[in-house]
């Protein structure tokens, strides 16, 4: 078992950068393919839930139909939550692309933090239809409305992690 990481030196003075600009290279790129591999991944899930629920709810005649419209709500949010506010803080996709997410103190963020930040992708996401997501594109860190709402960041990972 691994020693948990030293802390990535952080300062708020627009002079000394959080991070490492390395860190920040190919970011937008990595963030969007970690973006189609989550939803891949999620879709798949949902639609293997969507099979067992369809034929539990047909065998029930019925009553067994609302947990898919939850599921088809809560399983995103967890994963986005469960993922990126673990021990990896990435998700399965992010991890795939090499990039993972911490705060800007270069902590892994909490469970709260990752809640409060896929609620947030969430919301953003439904109010825009994405369209906010080209934030990312034209920001200097690649950080979208909501790493920035959460004081988060997606960087590369580091190879001692």
């Amino acid at each position: 078992m691994s020693m948990p990481p030293e802390p990535i030196p952080a300062s708020l003075d627009d002079d000394a950068p959080l991070f490492g600009e390395a860190q920040f290279r190919g970011v937008t790129a990595r963030r969007f393919a970690a973006h189609m591999l989550d939803w891949f991944f999620l879709l798949f899930f949902i639609a293997m839930a969507a099979l067992a629920i369809g034929t539990l709810a047909v065998l029930s005649f019925g009553l067994l139909a609302p947990p898919m419209m939850v599921a088809t709500v809560v399983l995103p949010f967890l994963y986005f939550t469960v993922f990126t506010g673990g021990h990896s803080s990435a998700t399965p996709g992010m991890r795939l692309v090499g990039v993972e997410l911490r705060d800007i103190s270069g902590m892994r963020p909490d469970r709260l933090q990752a809640g409060v930040r896929a609620f947030l992708y969430f919301v953003t996401w439904g109010m825009t239809c994405g369209l906010l997501f080209l934030w990312v594109a034209f920001d200097a860190r690649g950080r979208a409305l909501h790493d920035v709402l959460t004081s988060s960041v997606v960087v590369r990972r580091r190879e001692a992690d």
